[in-house]
């Protein structure tokens, strides 16, 4: 693999190649899908962001609208995948409910399963930021062949630690459905990657699911405010709704991992003129099987995007699904 990782030169993503670029609202989103005068790759887009949406029955009823083609026969693969999924979720949550939303169909939210079409061990689980209700479904991981893909989204902005939309109400019950998930994909190779504040929660579940590798970007490795001596909730209002309803979790990954006898390999990636961000990373330099990776010149909070922007994020990809736990040696 190059070693000169960040000297990528910047570049716009191909079409359809990295994150959706069609407008953000649904309605929009819409407008765009069900127009048979736009732009045939607009219209492919629009259908990706209805996934985003977790509004698969309008996603299908768009994607049977345009012409065939190879790209209609991936997307409607991928379709397939989620509904498969859908059936694994059912069994393992019995009481799994989802909500219909007239003319648009099922909307599913919290979590969402993409099997693998063919055998495998691996899966990745995926972590959005906080308070987001759609799900980030970047091309280069839901094109990935050989791995179950597992995405979890929190909307009630508390790290995915506390209640998740469709799989449980608090960390335990989310933690034991998702071991059970794992194992009914036969899954023993897990890896986890979280994005802004979904960084904390890979690392959290990535020990406690005895993951190989952690890939986050532009998050914090503590929720403990007292890693930042002298700061309060006013400067960090993110914390409010975990101090409030899981203030036992709001703990340091940084103290978990040292204390851990094992512990996944992590990559953080950021910003490397984001102060902030920055910041949050340097608490886990020089830690064994800890890599810093600081995105060049960038000074945004969007170091997941920017990564896919720069063409960086599948080289990312490959040092997550190549990283293995760091086992202290024995004394």
């Amino acid at each position: 693999m190059p070693n000169n990782l960040m000297n990528v030169v910047e570049e716009e993503p191909e079409a359809g190649s990295g994150l959706v670029e069609t407008p953000g609202s649904l309605q929009q989103v819409l407008d765009v899908a069900t127009d048979t005068k736009a732009d045939l790759d607009r219209r492919f887009r629009a259908v990706h962001e209805l996934l985003s949406f977790g509004l698969i029955e309008k996603a299908r009823d768009v994607l049977n609208s345009l012409p065939p083609s190879k790209r209609r026969d991936s997307k409607s693969a991928q379709i397939e995948q989620i509904e498969t999924g859908e059936r694994l979720l059912k069994h393992v949550i019995p009481d799994i409910k989802t909500e219909v939303h007239g003319d648009l169909g099922r909307r599913l939210s919290g979590i969402m399963v993409l099997p693998s079409n063919e055998p495998t061990q691996f899966a990745l689980v995926c972590f959005g930021g906080n308070g987001e209700r759609n799900f980030t479904l970047p091309h280069q991981l839901i094109n990935r062949l050989g791995i179950h893909i597992i995405f979890v989204q929190d909307a009630v902005r508390c790290f995915s630690l506390c209640e998740i939309a469709r799989l449980g109400s608090n960390y335990e019950t989310n933690l034991a459905r998702l071991k059970l998930i794992l194992q009914e994909l036969e899954a023993t190779s897990v890896y986890c990657l979280g994005v802004s504040a979904g960084a904390f929660p890979a690392l959290k579940f990535g020990l406690e699911l005895e993951a190989q590798s952690v890939l986050a970007f532009s998050g914090t490795p503590s929720l403990n405010i007292a890693d930042d001596p002298g700061a309060t909730l006013a400067k960090y209002p993110q914390l409010r709704a975990i101090t409030s309803k899981a203030p036992h979790l709001a703990a340091s990954m940084i103290t978990e991992y040292t204390n851990s006898q094992t512990h996944p390999s992590v990559t953080l990636v950021f910003g490397g003129k984001n102060k902030r961000d920055k910041f949050f990373a340097m608490h886990m330099k020089g830690m064994p099987g800890v890599k810093l990776v600081p995105i060049e010149g960038f000074t945004g909070h969007g170091a997941f995007t920017e990564s896919v922007t720069r063409r960086l994020f599948p080289e990312l990809l490959d040092m997550l699904f190549g990283g293995k736990p760091v086992t202290k040696a024995a004394i």
